[in-house]
């Protein structure tokens, strides 16, 4: 649910949690005093995504339309590389 904050001239700032569907452009009463708050109009948290997290999405949202097609099985150099530990022994 969005938060919608508003300024008494009275108190202080205070922010009201509300659906979109509820806010109006009237003013809110006050939580402390009951004085009627106008809404003060601030600038979207918005935040850039990291450029690795970008071109993850861009991969993950292309390969959902048209997936790349595989030719051939994967090369021997691809293959996992093998345990460093010795084989346990067999019962």
């Amino acid at each position: 649910m969005p938060s919608y904050d508003y300024r008494c001239t009275a108190c202080a700032d205070f922010v009201i949690s509300r659906p979109m569907s509820a806010v109006t452009t009237a003013p809110a009463p006050c939580p402390q005093c009951g004085a009627p708050s106008a809404r003060v109009f601030r600038a979207p948290g918005v935040t850039r995504t990291p450029a690795e997290l970008g071109r993850a999405l861009a991969g993950a949202e292309a390969s959902a339309d048209s997936p790349a097609v595989v030719r051939s099985s994967p090369s021997a150099a691809r293959r996992p590389i093998p345990s460093s530990y010795p084989p346990l022994p067999r019962p």
